[in-house]
């Protein structure tokens, strides 16, 4: 799986701004598989699609 994060924070500057991205290829796969009764049934979990978002960030 690929993330991404870029960020940006002018010099002196008491903030960051960044643009971020998780499972960049949408990738599919589960992140937990666990039986529940072993033998008889799972319990799969699939994990997240991919997600984008920004973070603004501010020092005080």
């Amino acid at each position: 799986m690929t993330n991404l994060r870029v960020a940006y924070s002018a010099e002196g500057a008491s903030w960051e701004l960044a643009g971020w991205m998780k499972n960049v290829f949408d990738e599919q796969y589960m992140l937990h598989n666990f039986a529940i009764n072993p033998g008889v049934s799972t319990n799969p979990t699939p994990a997240a699609p991919r997600t984008a978002g920004a973070t603004l960030t501010v020092w005080f």
